[in-house]
């Protein structure tokens, strides 16, 4: 009898030749599937764990997923579920040792690895838990995929780069006690490369909002750790806020830093200071952006130095 694809269940071998078989495995001609090529199991008999095998070695990811396994991680993928290279990963991961939590159920774990499809990544600030998973000091996030843009393969590369990006309300600047020094102060002591995002209208007139401390301001922008929102982008997220400063400055974070997701490699911190009479104003049900009182950012952040090699 024949299975639902049409392959007699009884026979020993079969010859397979994927369509996308990398030049050095390609000239070997076929696969001898009676034995499993990445996990090295004999005899298999389920032909789901057949073709999640073939396209790994399809992909070329026989030669990475081991080394990524030898640990016994706890993983999760951030992709489409139906993808088929999304099934297979998860399939041979599993064989090869790891633990496998759904993105959207990852309950009280703490996760080693974080899988991310190429073609998610402009959906990267929608990632169920992602906020959770930027604190956890040693999780990985790792990208896989075709990149159409570079026109080469991703097997499983390093995505985020240690730091951040600060967007802060002026009533932080302007009424919290030594607010800036407070929160270099933070950063300095996690490591990367941290920048502070501020509303644009506030150029022409930094030198009254910072009084006396103007001068250090004035060469934090110059050396690009202060930076201000490009005008198109503010005027476009004001329109959406009605000249609401929080909502604005909220939605110009989340779009400057889904430009970044989608064209390199980003910082991994996307946070937004606000003074406590403004949580009011925020409305923060997107996770690629987290949200904080300056008090709130310091505990948050002086409890994690972070190791994200």
């Amino acid at each position: 009898m024949y299975n639902k694809i049409g392959l007699n269940p009884t026979l020993e071998r079969m010859i397979l030749i994927p369509y996308n078989i990398p030049e050095p495995k390609r000239q070997q001609n076929c696969m001898d599937l009676s034995k499993s090529p990445v996990l090295g199991i004999e005899k298999m008999d389920d032909i789901d764990h057949f073709m999640a095998e073939v396209m790994i070695q399809a992909e070329s990811y026989d030669d990475v997923l081991p080394q990524i396994c030898a640990n016994n991680p706890k993983f999760t993928i951030y992709g489409n579920p139906q993808h088929s290279n999304h099934k297979a990963i998860i399939f041979c991961m599993k064989a090869l040792g790891g633990k496998y939590f759904s993105i959207d159920a990852i309950g009280d774990e703490i996760l080693d690895l974080v899988l991310v499809e190429i073609f998610w990544l402009n959906q990267l600030n929608f990632m169920p838990n992602l906020i959770r998973l930027r604190h956890m000091k040693r999780c990985q996030f790792l990208v896989y995929g075709y990149d159409i843009k570079r026109l080469r393969a991703i097997k499983f590369e390093s995505y985020f780069i240690s730091g951040g990006y600060l967007a802060v309300s002026t009533k932080v600047i302007t009424t919290e006690s030594q607010s800036m020094e407070r929160i270099f102060g933070t950063t300095q002591i996690n490591r990367g490369k941290w920048s502070i995002l501020l509303n644009p209208k506030m150029k022409t007139h930094i030198d009254k909002l910072m009084d006396k401390d103007y001068g250090a301001f004035n060469a934090k922008i110059k050396s690009e750790e202060i930076k201000f929102f490009e005008e198109d982008l503010w005027e476009k997220s004001q329109q959406r806020h009605d000249n609401n400063e929080v909502g604005t400055l909220y939605w110009s974070l989340l779009i400057f830093y889904r430009t970044l997701a989608i064209n390199g490699n980003p910082p991994r911190h996307c946070v937004l200071i606000i003074h406590e009479d403004e949580m009011q104003l925020s409305h923060s049900q997107i996770p690629g952006v987290e949200v904080l009182t300056l008090k709130e950012f310091e505990k948050k952040f002086d409890q994690i130095l972070q190791i994200y090699e």
